[in-house]
């Protein structure tokens, strides 16, 4: 009997090996392996080019004949209103005038104020300058009042001499208790050129 159980495994090997394709004995042979396709590299082309055609157009003439053309319908009314105000700025007094040296100075409402003392006059009197206002507009707001013309500038001699002269876009007005019209007028020029 184990004859038979041998011959059955050694007949069971055979079938088994031939199913695989090898003979007992033999060397198996290798079957080739395909060889990867070959693929060609390309590299890529670079063909970007730069294009610079833009040109300036010199030949452009301004069109001189601009035409406004109105149409009015009943019940429509336009109205442009522009106002342009200068607004009031406070301008540097000056440290001396004349005899005149400044002894105090203040800023109010954009109007520059210096008190200002003469040891020669044994005096003072009060300056005030500002940027946008009228001489009108300064000699009333320090109660000046029915101002006249003297050397000038308006003066005003009811209570204290109050004269005041704008030039160039400044305005000065001078107040003295003591000094006459005709001074306070030239030293309201005085300030303005100082």
């Amino acid at each position: 009997m184990p004859r038979i159980a041998a011959g059955l495994a050694g007949l069971a090997l055979l079938t088994t090996l031939a199913a695989c394709g090898t003979t007992p004995g033999a060397t198996p042979t290798q079957t080739p392996t395909e060889a990867p396709p070959t693929v060609a590299a390309t590299t890529p082309a670079a063909t970007a080019t730069a294009e610079s055609t833009a040109t300036a157009d010199e030949s452009a003439t301004p069109d001189a004949t601009a035409t406004a053309n109105t149409t009015a319908t009943a019940g429509t009314t336009a109205t442009a209103t522009a106002s342009a105000t200068a607004t009031a700025q406070a301008v540097a007094l000056p440290a001396r005038v004349e005899t005149f040296t400044r002894v105090e100075q203040r800023s109010e409402n954009d109007t520059q104020i210096g008190s200002y003392y003469s040891d020669t006059l044994k005096t003072v009197l009060e300056a005030r300058m500002a940027r946008g206002k009228s001489a009108n507009e300064l000699i009333t707001s320090v109660g000046g009042t029915s101002p006249t013309s003297v050397n000038g500038a308006m003066c005003s001699t009811a209570g204290d001499t109050i004269c005041a002269r704008e030039s160039n876009g400044v305005a000065v007005v001078v107040a003295s208790k003591e000094l006459p019209a005709g001074m306070v007028a030239d030293l309201t020029d005085k300030f303005l050129a100082g």
